[in-house]
């Protein structure tokens, strides 16, 4: 899906449909305990003989998400306390000095976050699990293990999940659409976050501008 700001969380693709959006996925039991981390993650897209990679800091708790990329640029989603499956997020546009606020709807529409499962499992549909075979490879990062899960048929875009039921955690997917390709790893995983980059963004930067995303696209 295509819009007019860079997809914070890299997600496989999901069949576009035309019934309405099914309500948020439950979390399971583990999603609502997970420990505090700070992710270093690693996205390489590659179409053709195009190589694009973008590296983020991810800082991540049981109720918000932060991330910042090399853009300068910064996203804080949070965890609706109303209805505890769904988010809501802020973009940090630091070169305009604006805050741009995401309802859930919009970060459904303009990004394909379904809910807070997806923000908080990195923009991973865990459901996708579903259609994959659990191997008994695993593999540690830092202190996480990852289990494989994968499958050989050619015509589904998720090929193979390395993930941790105990963290809700993917530590890295492959997903193939016709020549194009998506890696996303994590590359390393320290315990405990830096709580100043979860406050709300409007605390942070008092002096960014606050607008919603209708505003802001028809700036640009």
């Amino acid at each position: 899906m295509q819009s007019e700001t860079p997809v914070p969380l890299q997600i496989p693709a999901r069949r576009s449909t035309t019934s309405p959006p099914a309500a948020p996925p439950a979390l399971p039991e583990a999603a609502e305990k997970v420990t505090p981390l700070t992710l270093e993650t690693l996205v390489r897209r590659q179409a053709g003989t195009r190589v694009e990679s973008i590296r983020q800091t991810v800082t991540r708790t049981a109720d918000r998400v932060h991330t910042a990329g090399s853009d300068g640029r910064e996203w804080l989603f949070e965890r609706n306390p109303r209805d505890r499956r769904r988010a809501f997020g802020t973009l940090i546009d630091h070169a305009s000095r604006t805050l741009v606020l995401y309802d859930e709807s919009e970060l459904r529409n303009m990004l394909g976050i379904r809910g807070w499962a997806q923000v908080l499992s990195l923009g991973f549909d865990h459901e996708l699990l579903e259609g994959l075979e659990k191997k008994t490879a695993s593999r540690t990062i830092d202190t996480v293990r990852v289990v494989r899960h994968a499958t050989d048929r050619k015509d589904v875009e998720l090929r193979e999940v390395w993930w941790s039921e105990t963290h809700f955690l993917p530590g890295g997917f492959t997903s193939v659409q016709g020549a194009a390709s998506l890696q996303f790893s994590v590359q390393r995983i320290r315990t405990g976050v830096d709580a100043t980059l979860l406050r709300p963004a409007g605390e942070r930067f008092p002096s960014h501008q606050m607008i919603d995303l209708a505003d802001w696209l028809e700036r640009h």
